[in-house]
């Protein structure tokens, strides 16, 4: 690391606009300026410990944050003549541009620093008489360093080290779990879009070690799922043997063996949405324009799964009425013993077809006790033994309902 001459500074004409610009709200030129005397106002060891000066901002090692915060309130008060001055709250929104700033990893060597980037264009990052890098800094996101301080700090955590990635093992009932990289960066994709894991455990969406974080707490909490009980799978896991599935609520954890983590997903919120979205549209590339059981697959990409032919109307299957009618498998008497165990959207789609095809029509009057208050005065229904079918718009099934079982959801409203 090399240190040259410190960069220029501005005088009373840059102290005047600055004080002009804060009134505004700038901030890229009181952060320039601030990058510039920051070594006044940090001992040479805070310096060499917390600041790294990088083409894209001023990194700052996160033990540090707080005095380069107070250290900016001072300075910016000293050199607005105290015209301005701000909240630490304040301070660290405008320096870091959040009130919550990303993570980041600074590598130097064998030395892995965390911390966050006041960002701003620095043209010459060696120009400056402070500790300089001129590397790239690794998003904590999307990627856990296999030096992260966190994981040294973990006494059950093991980091084994793979030519394709890191690999970790985890504490799992009584034994320990290996989880890849690939599989932590899907936990950590899946818990951003989880209502329940955020409401738990708020920071899993924030970085990818906050996902290992989270991701151990689930490992002690999971129960295992028995072969006989009702699940809902990916297709790509069907002829897999040896598979071992765990829950906790709504979140689904797919293991070998119970010993490595291979996927998860979620049979709830936008996670659910997603795995369903994703499932069909792996149907339909395999099998485009074609049936399964009495449902037409469309040609092209769609907001409807398919239709279903009957004798006076075509019936357009929508993705809400899907989730609904496996959300509700477990009460029909008809559909627990084919249901049985594991089962995959193409079981469900070829099911639901058939039962759709030998519907008919009926009166509001015939299902009202089921529907609740919510149902919208324009519905239709079609019914056949203990499924009720409910049409919104022209021909679109939106809803389905289990005389066995109540619908939570309100059919008033009409999904994207």
């Amino acid at each position: 690391m090399t240190q040259t001459n410190k960069h220029p500074q501005g005088g009373d004409s840059g102290q005047e606009a600055l004080k002009h610009n804060e009134g505004e709200g700038g901030r890229r030129d009181s952060v320039h300026l601030f990058v510039g005397v920051i070594g006044e106002y940090l001992s040479r060891q805070e310096l060499q410990n917390h600041i790294r000066i990088t083409p894209n901002g001023v990194f700052v090692e996160e033990s540090g944050f707080s005095r380069v915060v107070e250290s900016y309130q001072d300075w910016l008060k000293k050199h607005t003549g105290g015209e301005v001055t701000k909240s630490t709250e304040k301070c660290v929104k405008r320096l870091f541009e959040s009130p919550q700033p990303q993570k980041f990893y600074l590598v130097e060597g064998k030395q892995c620093l965390l911390g966050y980037l006041i960002k701003c264009h620095i043209e010459q990052p060696q120009s400056y008489n402070l500790p300089f890098y001129l590397g790239s800094l690794l998003d904590t996101r999307e990627y856990l360093h296999p030096r992260d301080p966190f994981l040294a700090a973990q006494k059950n955590v093991e980091v084994i080290h793979k030519p394709l990635g890191a690999e970790f093992k985890l504490p799992f009932k009584k034994k320990s779990l290996l989880v890849p990289t690939q599989a932590l960066k899907d936990f950590a994709d899946l818990a951003r879009g989880s209502i329940k894991l955020l409401e738990r455990n708020p920071e899993a969406a924030s970085s990818m070690r906050e996902s290992l974080r989270t991701l151990i707490r689930v490992l002690s909490r999971v129960q295992p799922i028995g072969e006989k009980e009702t699940l809902l799978i990916p297709a790509k896991h069907r002829s897999k043997s040896a598979l071992k599935y765990f829950r906790l609520g709504s979140l689904i954890l797919v293991t070998a063996k119970g010993e490595v983590l291979l996927d998860c997903y979620e049979l709830r919120g936008k996670n659910y949405a997603r795995l369903l979205q994703e499932e069909v549209e792996a149907l339909g590339r395999i099998s485009r324009g074609r049936q399964i059981g009495a449902l037409e697959l469309p040609k092209k990409r769609s907001r409807y799964i398919g239709a279903v032919q009957l004798k006076h109307e075509r019936i357009m299957l929508h993705f809400r009425a899907l989730r609904e009618f496996i959300d509700q498998i477990p009460a029909s008497a008809s559909l627990r013993e084919s249901f049985s165990g594991r089962f995959t959207v193409y079981d469900c789609l070829n099911k639901i077809s058939f039962i759709i095809a030998g519907t008919e029509r009926a009166e509001r009057r015939q299902v009202m006790a089921y529907l609740g208050k919510d149902a919208p005065r324009n519905a239709r229904f079609r019914v056949k033994d203990e499924w009720i079918f409910v049409l919104l718009e022209k021909n679109v099934l939106m809803g389905c309902i289990n005389k066995r079982y109540r619908p939570r959801r309100n059919l008033a409203k009409h999904p994207r």
